[in-house]
C-alpha cells in the first residue's frame, strides 16, 4: 500500500470520528426542540435532521451540474436511497434487536414513503429521464411533505394540550444543530475525498464510485445516526433521518432534471439493478405491513438485498 493510500485512509478514519461526533451533537438538539415544538422526535427529524444530512448530496448535485455530469449525481442519489432503505435501517433493527415503527410508517402512509423513494427508478426504466417526469417527482414529494406535515398522532395532540414546554434556550439549541449540521458537512467532505481518491487509485468505473462508494461516502451522517441513536435509545430521531433523508433525495432528483437541459440519457442499461431494488422495496413494505416493525431476520434479509444489489451495479459496470 503506498503513502498515498495511507493518507486517504487515515483521513476517513479521522472523518470517521468528527461525524461521529458531529451526529451526537444534532442527536441531542433535535430531541430538546421536539420537546420543546410538543413534536415527536420522528416528526421533527424526518424534515429537520433529514435535510441536513442531506447536505453532502446537494454539495455532490451542484458539482455535477457544473461539471455536466448528471450520471454521477444520478447515481449518488439511486446509490444513496438503497444504502439507506437495505443496509443502514436494517442494520438498525438488528442492533436494536427489532426495530418497531411509528404510527407515520404504517398503512397508505407507508404506501407514500416507498413511492416517493421509488420514483426516480420508475423514471429511469426507459433509460432516459425528460422535464416531465422531473415535474412527475416533483408533485410526488409536495404530496409527501404536505400528507406528513398535517399528520399529528394522538400522542403529539394530546402532548400539546398537556405538557407545558421545558426550559430549554431554543437559540442555542438551533445554533447547535447548525454547528453540527456543518461539521457534518466539512467532516463528509473530508471522507468523500478519501474515498474517491481511493477508487481512482484503483482504477473503479465512475458510475460505479457514484453508485455504491460515493454514496456511502455520503450517507456516512445517517451510518453514524443509526448507531449513535441505537446505543442511547434514539430510535424515533433515526428512523425519521432515514426517511426525510431518503425522500430528499427525491426532490434532489427532480431539481437534477430541471436544472439539465434537454433529456438525460442513460450511458448504459440499469434494468437488473432497477428489478433488485424493485424486488427489494416490495419486502421492505410487506415486513413493515405484516407486524409493523423489522425483525432481526427480517433486517438480514434486506442486508442480503444490498448485497445482491452490490453484486448487480459490479456486473453491469466491470462485466463480472
Amino acid at each position: 500500500m503506498t503513502f498515498s493510500v495511507l493518507f486517504d485512509v487515515s483521513q476517513l478514519l479521522i472523518a470517521f470520528l468528527v461525524i461521529w461526533l458531529g451526529a451526537g451533537l444534532l442527536l441531542n438538539s433535535i430531541e430538546k426542540l421536539s420537546k420543546l415544538l410538543h413534536l415527536s422526535q420522528f416528526t421533527l427529524s424526518l424534515f429537520l435532521l433529514g435535510t441536513a444530512t442531506s447536505f453532502p448530496e446537494i454539495a455532490v448535485l451542484v458539482n455535477a451540474l457544473i461539471l455536466k455530469e448528471p450520471e454521477v449525481a444520478m447515481g449518488n442519489l439511486i446509490g444513496g436511497q438503497v444504502f439507506l432503505l437495505f443496509a443502514v435501517i436494517p442494520l438498525l433493527a438488528i442492533i436494536t434487536r427489532g426495530l418497531r415503527l411509528q404510527a407515520q410508517m404504517q398503512g397508505k402512509l407507508l404506501l407514500l414513503i416507498i413511492s416517493v423513494v421509488a420514483v426516480p427508478l420508475v423514471t429511469l426504466m426507459d433509460g432516459k429521464v425528460q422535464t416531465w417526469e422531473g415535474f412527475l417527482t416533483l408533485v410526488l414529494y409536495g404530496t409527501f411533505v404536505i400528507t406528513f406535515s398535517r399528520k399529528m398522532t394522538a400522542l403529539e395532540r394530546i402532548t400539546k394540550k398537556l405538557i407545558r414546554p421545558p426550559q430549554i434556550n431554543p437559540v442555542l439549541e438551533i445554533a447547535k444543530v447548525l454547528g453540527g449540521v456543518v461539521i457534518l458537512l466539512l467532516a463528509t467532505q473530508l471522507a468523500i475525498r478519501g474515498v474517491t481518491n481511493i477508487s481512482a487509485h484503483y482504477a473503479l468505473h465512475p458510475f460505479l464510485v457514484s453508485m455504491i462508494v460515493m454514496a456511502l461516502g455520503t450517507n456516512l451522517p445517517e451510518f453514524s445516526l443509526a448507531v449513535r441513536g441505537a446505543l442511547s435509545g434514539k430510535r424515533d430521531i433515526v428512523l425519521g433521518d432515514y426517511i426525510g433523508s431518503a425522500t430528499m433525495n427525491t426532490l434532489l432528483w427532480a431539481v437534477l432534471v430541471f436544472a439539465s437541459p434537454g433529456t438525460i440519457y442513460m450511458t448504459q442499461t440499469v434494468l437488473p439493478m432497477i428489478f433488485v431494488i424493485v424486488t427489494g422495496l416490495l419486502l421492505f413494505w410487506y415486513f413493515c405491513r405484516t407486524h409493523k416493525k423489522l425483525s432481526i431476520g427480517e433486517g438480514l434479509i434486506l442486508i442480503l438485498v444490498y448485497a445482491a444489489f452490490l453484486g448487480v451495479t459490479t456486473w453491469m459496470e466491470l462485466g463480472f
